[in-house]
């Protein structure tokens, strides 16, 4: 990590830290992480005391375990600030089941932190990465296109962490934001993962949609960010902008079953487009 990301997480807080400095190294990620209806769904009354069955309360520890092991920059980190970032990821699975409507709270975090992994993701994704992905790897897309990060300075002025770090260094070096990039876009893997586990508890069991939603999400970020600093459009038509970033209100609406609901109304079979 470079010094300019260790003397901003500094200013910043302990606050922003959480969230923002779990590097990860991409190539020891475990699969992304799917629940099935292995357990019976858990009925709580809103404001009730957060218990996960066993089975999702045991992959959250494996998942955390994992991102807080030496294997990612989040082990190098203090116990306190480990403890920090667990507590952020709990606090959000307490929100969902305190929730007057765990299902749909669910449902809005999971969208909330894969939107927002997507939008730092496709800024720092390089073609050498690109290219060693699994092929089933949701960046792999003719539309996310692994190149964003040659313009990361141009991106930050659409993109408020990233412009706040240049205002407070204007001679911070491009690879200091794309190391902030992959700092953010890894914190947020693990928060999107980690309440799409919380899925099975909450009744919502399908797996199928989560990948193409995923995809969705990045292709949606990298246009908007290629328009936005003039760069020309990698989609075949625009209509098909608002068609993937539609995908976020059928998630977060509750639809239950957004990938099917999608196809429907767009006429379109989504691994075609994507």
């Amino acid at each position: 990590m470079s010094d300019q990301i260790r003397i901003f997480l500094a200013i910043l807080g302990a606050s922003l830290i959480i969230s923002a400095a779990a590097w990860v190294n991409r190539k020891k990620l475990p699969q992304w992480l799917y629940r099935t209806k292995d357990d019976p769904p858990l009925f709580r009354k809103p404001g009730a005391p957060l218990e996960t069955s066993q089975s999702v309360g045991k992959s959250l520890q494996e998942y955390s375990d994992f991102y807080l092991s030496k294997n990612t920059i989040l082990g190098s980190h203090s116990e306190d600030f480990q403890r920090k970032l667990k507590e952020q990821m709990y606090g959000s699975v307490a929100e969902v089941f305190a929730a007057d409507n765990p299902f749909i709270k669910c449902r809005e975090k999971l969208a909330e932190y894969v939107a927002s992994f997507a939008d730092w993701a496709v800024l720092c994704l390089k073609p050498d990465e690109k290219a060693q992905l699994a092929k089933d790897d949701v960046r792999l897309s003719p539309f996310i296109s692994g190149e964003l990060y040659h313009h990361i300075r141009q991106c930050a002025q659409n993109n408020g962490e990233l412009a706040q770090l240049i205002a407070r260094d204007e001679n911070c070096p491009d690879d200091a934001l794309i190391d902030w990039a992959n700092a953010r876009s890894c914190a947020y893997q693990y928060l999107m993962n980690c309440m799409n586990v919380v899925r099975a508890d909450v009744s919502d069991y399908d797996p199928a949609w989560f990948r193409p939603f995923v995809k969705s999400m990045l292709i949606w970020m990298e246009d908007g960010y290629r328009s936005k600093i003039g760069l020309p459009t990698l989609l075949p038509n625009r209509d098909l902008v608002w068609r993937h970033s539609s995908f976020f209100t059928c998630v977060s609406n509750g639809t239950p079953d957004p990938l099917s609901h999608w196809e429907t109304v767009h006429q379109l079979r989504h691994s075609d487009v994507s």
